[in-house]
């Protein structure tokens, strides 16, 4: 919805000049997904250029906001161990729905928070992201 408003106003504004559209990617980017450690500035620009070239964001949108494996139970047919990792500070994805998720999902979960990492775990804490995958992927 966010995505699809923001889209008419630029429409209604007449702005869909790309150096606009790049900036404004450059700074959610920088704010909400590497909050915590500065990322190096050629993986920034690659990212975004990534993103920029993304033509379904409404369709993704609204995949995320309706994506829910609770509500409709499918919760249930998960059956294999579950690993979670997540950042403490995560500002686009609050830690508590990741510990509410891990809640539902039970014992065969495990949460990993990594107290130095926002949403981009593997920019802010790329080692212990790999150690914690290789730890519970070692016991399966």
């Amino acid at each position: 919805m966010a995505t699809e408003n923001m889209r008419n106003l630029y429409s209604k504004l007449k702005i869909d000049d790309l150096e606009i559209r790049r900036k404004a990617t450059e700074e959610i980017f920088k704010h909400y997904v590497y909050n915590v450690k500065k990322i190096d500035e050629e993986e920034l620009n690659r990212n975004i250029e990534a993103a920029l070239k993304q033509r379904n964001q409404v369709e993704i949108n609204r995949a995320l906001n309706s994506f829910n494996i609770v509500d409709n139970n499918k919760i249930n047919n998960i059956k294999v161990p579950i690993l979670m990792l997540h950042g403490l500070k995560d500002i686009v994805v609050r830690p508590y729905v990741a510990q509410k998720s891990a809640e539902l999902l039970g014992n065969r979960t495990s949460l990993k928070i990594f107290e130095y990492a926002g949403h981009s775990l593997m920019t802010d804490s790329f080692k212990k992201y790999i150690s914690e995958i290789k730890n519970f992927t070692s016991k399966y």
